[in-house]
């Protein structure tokens, strides 16, 4: 399975009612040019997840255009806090050669890591930032990071 992994752009202030948070206008036009420099890459995308928070429904919303699907699920499993392992469990699940999940931190530096059997804290995933993942079987330890784009080269 590939799997693109894409952190959502910047968004409002860290506030207590962190899901209601929106993209602001330059998180809106990185994860455009993130997502479109990527467009050949993700020309074979069959399935695109959403965490259900609101910056992460408009980041995917900025992404669809660029996309060969035109519709989203919602997961929780993809929520800030969530579990690595019980998403990878999840991913298991999928029937779907191609995917797109469109997360938070700490979640998608902490699932890069665990499916490609990287060092914790190792993976950097700014705002915007897109990771593919090659995964046969999809697994614990079993992925390759094939690259990330940034919005900004770091």
């Amino acid at each position: 399975m590939q799997i693109f992994i894409l952190r959502h752009g910047q968004a409002e202030p860290y506030r207590a009612d962190d899901e209601t948070r929106k993209l602001v206008d330059k998180g809106i036009e990185d994860v455009k040019r993130v997502v479109q420099q990527a467009s050949a890459a993700l020309s074979q995308v069959e399935r695109v997840l959403s965490s259900p928070y609101i910056r992460a429904r408009e980041t995917t919303n900025v992404a669809l255009p660029f996309l060969p699907v035109s519709a989203f699920d919602l997961h929780d499993w993809l929520e800030p806090s969530a579990s690595p392992g019980f998403a990878i469990a999840q991913l298991e699940t999928l029937s779907a050669s191609s995917v797109l999940l469109v997360s938070h931190q700490p979640l998608v530096s902490k699932l890069i890591e665990a499916l490609c059997g990287l060092l914790p804290g190792s993976v950097v995933m700014d705002t915007a930032s897109l990771a593919c993942i090659e995964a046969d079987p999809v697994a614990r330890d079993f992925g390759k990071l094939r690259w990330i784009k940034h919005a900004y080269p770091c």
